[in-house]
């Protein structure tokens, strides 16, 4: 299995939030903030017809967290959600257990290039020595 970043995510209330369209605050405050991870959809495919539907309006719509690893966090959809529907859930962080020093910038590994993870039980560090 490969080894992903920890990303946050954004849980809705579907239920608390109704039809998406009559509010979308989550959603400008989310474009707003400099991210777009939040979008609306439909709830479900419109048969169409020639009664309708005439409109976008005539749809039901869900807001949904769908690029969430643009996230950085600021949980200004959480704020502006005017009935609360909108729940952040950050991600788990870990730290990091090997560190490379180099000038200039630092690098720090949690998967080795064998794949193997140093946060693992059975992860036992090794030095290796490279003659030059």
């Amino acid at each position: 299995m490969a080894y992903t970043t920890p990303m946050h995510n954004v849980v809705i209330d579907t239920e608390l939030c109704g039809n998406a369209l009559e509010c979308l605050k989550c959603v400008h405050a989310c474009i707003d903030a400099g991210h777009n991870c939040l979008m609306f959809i439909n709830t479900d495919t419109p048969v169409v017809t020639s009664e309708g539907p005439k409109s976008l309006q005539d749809i039901p719509h869900m807001v949904k967290a769908m690029r969430m690893w643009e996230c950085s966090g600021c949980q200004d959809c959480v704020k502006a959600c005017p009935k609360g529907a909108v729940t952040f859930v950050p991600a788990k962080r870990h730290l990091p257990r090997a560190k490379v020093d180099r000038p200039g910038y630092v690098l720090n590994c949690t998967v080795l290039h064998d794949g193997r993870k140093t946060w693992e039980p059975d992860y036992v560090e090794e030095v290796i020595y490279v003659d030059d």
